[in-house]
């Protein structure tokens, strides 16, 4: 996996397609709502015919100008799935998705705020191999919001939302926060969770953008 690890590791995220297969259920579109939600800088795609595979999602990116891309590949009716992936070159990475708790579901009292960035937050554990580092450099790239794409990029407070990424029984478990000033003490903030969340077990890295050679798992 290592010697995939190339100038995209550090480069700045551009546009991510955001899409999903045909089949998905209601509570996984809730899903993938809550998340483009999250995202600003994403592109919509319509649900993707998988009859000659997902090479496709490659050929899509480059007409809406995106270079990654979160696919919901719910074409196995017991498990819903993620891919994550740097297009066309790769990696590309799938996840099973597990524990879906959606924003309704959530019913938090704190709500997202429209158009702004992200904070991206990952526990020391992505740091211990080359399969965890990739793993982050490529949620980092679909996550980050650039500048450009905020509408409140001018604004001081413009980062407004936190994800936090936890490595934990070999998953990656991920919750989504807003930031706040403290109400008691402008000069603190306060973190209080909007969802959704979600569990992301990874099950391959492939070399390139949804094909190639498996560099990792089964």
């Amino acid at each position: 996996v290592s010697a995939r690890r190339r100038a995209w590791t550090m480069s700045g995220s551009g546009g991510c397609l955001v899409l999903s297969t045909r089949g998905i259920k209601a509570r996984h579109r809730h899903l993938l709502r809550d998340v483009l939600r999250l995202l600003p800088h994403a592109n919509v795609s319509s649900k993707l015919d998988t009859q000659d595979g997902l090479g496709s999602v490659c050929q899509l990116c480059e007409d809406q100008d995106c270079s990654t891309a979160l696919l919901l590949d719910a074409r196995d009716p017991r498990r819903l799935y993620l891919w994550a992936a740097n297009c066309p070159d790769g990696p590309s990475i799938m996840f099973r998705v597990m524990n879906v708790h959606t924003v309704a579901e959530l019913k938090f009292d704190a709500r997202r705020v429209n158009g702004v960035r992200n904070l991206l937050v990952f526990d020391v554990s992505f740091s211990k191999s080359p399969e965890k580092q990739v793993i982050q450099a490529l949620l980092t790239r679909a996550f980050s919001v650039p500048a450009k794409a905020s509408r409140k990029a001018q604004r001081l407070h413009a980062v407004r939302h936190a994800i936090s990424f936890s490595w934990l029984e070999g998953g990656v478990w991920v919750r989504v926060f807003r930031i706040d000033r403290s109400e008691i003490d402008q000069e603190k903030i306060e973190l209080n969770e909007i969802g959704p969340r979600f569990v992301l077990m990874p099950v391959r890295i492939i070399s390139g953008g949804f094909y190639g050679a498996i560099l990792s798992g089964a």
